[in-house]
């Protein structure tokens, strides 16, 4: 499964729930976007915070963006973004998870259900 950067905000933010769910993803299975790395790294307001970020990444297999994901993610973009309101990144998040075949755990489902293909699933 890919992992969004909603319920990773969530851990890092205290939440038991995200906490309570995580620990059932076995290490292997623990897969992210490079997007949401990006997205977590800009919302950190200092070191400490970037510190704590970069421990709970290394829990995590990052799964890199590439032209295939890329093409796919201008293409829903630019047919969805005006219509569904869906911006770019969460396209990139989304294409990650269709080229991998793999469910995407978000708390965004409104963004994500409108992306053919993607399968969504809310993990708590």
């Amino acid at each position: 499964m890919i992992i969004d950067t909603t319920v990773l905000v969530d851990l890092l933010r205290g939440s038991h729930q995200a906490r309570s769910f995580l620990s059932r993803v076995p290490l292997k299975d623990r897969l992210i976007s490079a997007v949401t790395i990006a997205e977590l790294v800009e919302g950190c307001r200092n070191r400490r915070e970037l510190a704590v970020l970069e421990r709970e990444l290394r829990l995590y297999e990052v799964i890199w963006i590439d032209e295939a994901q890329s093409q796919l993610a201008d293409r829903w973009h630019r047919r969805l973004r005006l219509s569904k309101g869906i911006g770019y990144l969460d396209c990139l998040i989304g294409a990650a998870a269709f080229c991998s075949s793999l469910p995407l755990m978000t708390l965004n489902e409104k963004h994500f259900r409108v992306l053919p293909g993607v399968i969504v699933s809310r993990p708590y």
